[in-house]
């Protein structure tokens, strides 16, 4: 990244901090969210939708959503910064900075939801609000995201509840995520196929075993061409 580059990110994760300038206040909860219509808006659809529907009042400058204000926080940091902290120890400040009012009651100091979830369910949790307001940038960077934290941090106990979150009904049904799902989950089928709680999963969710079953048949298909040559079988249709 250039020096230039840098700069500009430096200028906008000050602003994104303290709020300066900011034509627009995005209340979610106890949380209010000021920040700049110029930033948001050419990056999310829906912001940009909201400005300008004949349903919006010219002089109204808040919108109401109903989201975690811990996950709507990153998709600010995001939207001003190109990236968000995933990382698992951080509280709803380190996230939210001094632009979220003090009137509101936020909760100073306390310990957010990651503390007793991984940050790949965090991830998982981006990606479902940047579908809703349309960033798809942020929908790949959460899903680069939650691979990484997959391959560095597996653990089959952990990963039940993240194949009920990205197949249950708080998840959108053509997310990309299932597809990451579904692939960890044939890598990781020798410790899984122990646990009664995947099996219950399986039963608990068909979408989720047809995605399995499909990418197992994948493989198959991909060794069956690979041993035609050692055994012989080229000559079998």
């Amino acid at each position: 990244m250039t020096t230039e580059s840098n700069v500009l990110l430096k200028l906008l994760s000050n602003i994104r901090e303290d709020g300066a300038f900011s034509d627009l206040e995005v209340r979610c909860e106890s949380s209010l969210f000021q920040v700049h219509r110029c930033i948001v808006c050419p990056q999310s659809i829906f912001f940009d939708r909201a400005m300008k529907s004949q349903f919006q009042k010219v002089e109204s400058k808040e919108i109401v959503i109903y989201d975690d204000p811990f996950i709507i926080a990153k998709m600010f940091d995001f939207l001003y910064r190109a990236d968000y902290d995933d990382s698992v120890e951080m509280s709803l400040d380190d996230v939210t900075h001094p632009q979220v009012t003090q009137q509101q009651n936020h909760i100073e100091g306390e310990q957010a939801p990651a503390t007793v979830e991984l940050a790949h369910r965090h991830n998982a949790k981006v990606y479902v609000v940047a579908d809703k307001y349309v960033i798809e940038e942020l929908k790949n960077l959460s899903r680069r995201k939650l691979e990484s934290r997959l391959k560095s941090q597996w653990s089959d106990t952990e990963f039940i509840p993240l194949i009920e979150y990205v197949y249950g009904s708080a998840s959108p049904p053509q997310s990309d995520l299932r597809q990451v799902i579904s692939t960890f989950a044939v890598q990781h089928l020798a410790t899984l196929k122990s646990s009664a709680a995947f099996h219950e999963v399986r039963r608990q969710y068909p979408d989720f075993v047809h995605d399995l079953s499909t990418i197992m048949m994948e493989r198959v298909m991909q060794l069956e061409k690979q041993l035609r040559p050692t055994f012989g079988w080229n000559h079998l249709s």
